[in-house]
């Protein structure tokens, strides 16, 4: 049911944020390329944004 689903999804989405904040953790995201870095930096903004909704959405169900 949907109970089981938004947990499973909860946990995908659990598992893939941790796996990113250790990708931009890692020391090496310092060493991009300039190319690189304008490749990603459209994509990390977007991530931000869902990340801003994702806890505007969060807040507003635990504190109705």
């Amino acid at each position: 049911g949907y109970g089981n689903n938004l947990m499973q999804s909860t946990g995908y989405v659990l598992q893939y944020v941790q796996i990113l904040i250790s990708k931009l953790d890692d020391h090496r995201y310092g060493m991009l390329t300039e190319t690189e870095q304008m490749i990603i930096s459209p994509v990390l903004k977007k991530v931000s944004g869902y990340a801003d909704r994702l806890t505007k959405t969060l807040t507003q169900l635990h504190n109705p």
